[in-house]
């Protein structure tokens, strides 16, 4: 490990494209709040798969979203929307942001399946460019089998499958760590592990930690990134508008680009 010593810096700079490996959203959440976010990708809102199982299904030819009967109810949420969770039983899989709340699954999966089909592709078309990208994974709990030399290992042989240079940025909580400071560790030059106490006590991640870190990184697609940046504020301009327009226990859901707004109908 003495060259991982060594070489403690992160490899910040210029990068043409951005992307979320999750686990969770706040790793697109981070990305989305310092501009760096080139597109939605496929792993920015669901749960499931490891680190290094989400760089093999990259590479693969398979699916996020499949067939109607192998997707199990979870139940639903309220906040910060109301959604139905899904999870997908064939690749364990968990979607808590996508189906919208009480919509047959039968309506639902057709739009979902169809997004999940959109994005996987913008980042597998990425992969295929002589392109430089960042990928990005935030980890709460420390896995079971974590193993950096291992993981260093994989993060080489992907890329040797891809035409881009991809590197792996995997930030792990670490509650030991002193507040709004990192241990950095690069294990090769495509894997770099920072270390800090970015959840503590499972309470709110902390953005601004996070925002630190990421503020030494650019996005070169600034016009991709203004396109995204001008429909994602453009949406949340229309899905407010209808949130306002909700009536006391109204069922409402979306489908105008991407919301739909039904009112519950009056009892006789």
């Amino acid at each position: 490990m003495s060259e991982q010593q060594q070489n403690n810096q992160l490899p910040q700079g210029e990068y043409d494209y951005f992307f979320s490996l999750g686990e969770g959203c706040p790793t697109a959440m981070t990305l989305k709040a310092m501009g760096l976010r080139s597109f939605s990708g496929p792993f920015d809102w669901i749960g499931g798969f490891s680190f290094e199982e989400r760089l093999d299904f990259l590479l693969s030819d398979t699916q996020l979203i499949l067939d109607s009967d192998e997707w199990e109810y979870q139940g639903n949420r309220f906040e910060p929307e109301p959604r139905d969770i899904y999870v997908n039983k064939r690749l364990n899989m968990l979607y808590p942001h996508d189906f919208p709340y009480n919509v047959p699954l039968k309506e639902s999966a057709p739009i979902v399946r169809e997004r999940y089909a959109r994005r996987l592709q913008r980042v597998r078309d990425a992969l295929k460019q002589e392109k430089k990208i960042l990928f990005a994974y935030m980890a709460v709990k420390k896995a079971d089998d974590f193993d950096l030399v291992r993981m260093a290992q994989n993060c080489s042989h992907f890329n040797e499958k891809i035409v881009a240079k991809a590197h792996m940025l995997y930030i792990q909580n670490n509650e030991k760590i002193p507040e709004g400071k990192y241990q950095i560790t690069r294990a090769n030059a495509f894997l770099t592990l920072v270390e800090c106490a970015f959840v503590k006590n499972g309470e709110a991640v902390d953005m601004e930690l996070l925002k630190k870190l990421f503020s030494g990184y650019h996005c070169t697609s600034e016009q991709a990134n203004k396109k995204w940046m001008a429909r994602q504020n453009l949406k949340k301009k229309i899905k407010s508008w209808f949130i306002n327009k909700r009536v006391k226990e109204d069922d409402f859901y979306y489908r105008i680009l991407g919301f739909k707004y039904r009112p519950k109908k009056k009892k006789n």
